[in-house]
């Protein structure tokens, strides 16, 4: 079973500013969770942002994060921030995109 990817605007331009090998990486990371959405590490509350029903996936080592929730009753994947850990942005910006 193959699970249909979607993107907010947003994190289609973040994965788009990467650099070449950053980037590479973090397609490999979707096209995983494409097959398996579920490898990634369920959310909670961070620095009192509730990411409770999303997921984050690693790429490039740790150093970038990909937050994404599954669509109840679909199969779809949404990708909702893609970025760096630092300060705790990337959680940040996709609380706001929620």
């Amino acid at each position: 079973m193959s699970f249909q990817i979607r993107y907010h605007p947003k994190a289609w331009e973040e994965v788009d500013s990467l650099e070449g090998g950053q980037k590479k990486k973090v397609y490999k990371q979707i096209l995983k969770l494409s097959i398996t959405p579920e490898l990634g590490k369920p959310l909670r509350a961070l620095q009192g942002n509730d990411l409770s029903d999303c997921r984050t996936m690693y790429a490039d080592d740790k150093r970038i994060r990909i937050v994404y929730r599954l669509v109840e009753g679909t199969l779809d994947v949404f990708i909702i921030a893609i970025g760096k850990r630092d300060d705790f942005d990337v959680y940040k910006k996709a609380v706001k995109r929620l």
